[in-house]
């Protein structure tokens, strides 16, 4: 964790908590800082894992059972994998927007939209839908 700059693990914990909030958790500060100390490697993460892990994958399969293959401890790999096995499919995201972690959706948008390059998928992979 130390190895981060303060920039980093101040932006992974606005992720956690965007995640969190997106993904129908209440947020209680003095909670979630409890639960970031339980998993400090957490911050050593990327930010596209900790949005891959908490956040796109669970909004993917909203209403369903996450497939297994996708807890594993390569989680871009599996995620990378399973949209170029499907190509056609589309994803809403519904994301409420909260204005302190307007970072977190520029770091979202950036991704989604590198993925998007990178598998070659349709631009219209992935549909963000905000709410303010």
């Amino acid at each position: 964790m130390f190895c981060q700059k303060p920039d980093t693990i101040a932006q992974h914990i606005n992720i956690i908590r965007f995640s969190k909030c997106n993904t129908g958790y209440s947020i209680n500060t003095e909670l979630s800082w409890k639960q970031v100390l339980k998993q400090p490697m957490q911050l050593c993460f990327s930010d596209s894992l900790l949005l891959t892990r908490d956040l796109i994958i669970p909004k993917m399969f909203e209403g369903l059972e996450i497939p297994k293959g996708l807890k594993s401890n390569q989680l871009k790999q599996k995620l990378n994998d399973y949209l170029l096995a499907n190509p056609d499919k589309k994803f809403v995201l519904n994301l409420t927007n909260i204005n302190s972690q307007t970072d977190c959706m520029k770091v979202l948008t950036d991704y989604l939209e590198r993925l998007t390059t990178e598998l070659k998928l349709m631009k219209d992979t992935f549909i963000l839908n905000v709410a303010e």
